[in-house]
């Protein structure tokens, strides 16, 4: 990754140039150009460009939903892609909002137990807390053991 400021400036640069040719190539209604949007999103984030990264972030969740309709893996990713971009400004309220949506879309795609769900659920948690909302905070921290010690269980059947 572009580490320094100057490497972030290089990022986007190599992100602008691959963003023309997915778009000569798949237009701009593409899943790939929304990857892309997001990781330029990534890269304003780094830089503490919050209005700029959420411009990427926004832009690439409304491709997705033009592609994939209300419920897609992707458009949970990119709820959560949002909702960092909110934490990394002070926004938690708002990062709460969009890590619990895309809680709802993922609980539908992936195993309660899978990474990805585990992800989700460490930063509902995490956004409870910063709101000191410590008994929501432990709902979910239950919710995500309840769901370790299914999988365990499940997972040494004999």
């Amino acid at each position: 990754m572009f580490a320094t400021f100057k490497q972030h400036d290089e990022a986007l640069e190599h992100h602008d140039k691959a963003l023309d040719i997915l778009i000569s190539i798949f237009g701009k209604r593409h899943p790939d150009v929304a990857s892309l949007y997001n990781n330029i999103g990534l890269v304003y984030r780094n830089k503490d460009e919050g209005e700029e990264a959420m411009k990427w972030n926004k832009e690439a969740l409304e491709i997705v939903r033009s592609i994939y309709g209300k419920s897609h893996p992707r458009i949970g990713i990119a709820y959560s892609n949002i909702a960092a971009t909110y934490e990394r400004t002070g926004k938690d309220v708002s990062a709460l909002e969009h890590h619990l949506k895309a809680l709802g879309i993922l609980k539908d795609f992936y195993d309660k137990s899978s990474p990805e769900m585990v992800a989700v659920y460490d930063s509902v948690i995490l956004g409870y807390k910063n709101l000191r909302r410590f008994d929501m905070a432990a709902e979910y921290e239950s919710i995500l053991k309840e769901n370790q010690i299914e999988k365990d269980l499940e997972d040494n059947k004999v």
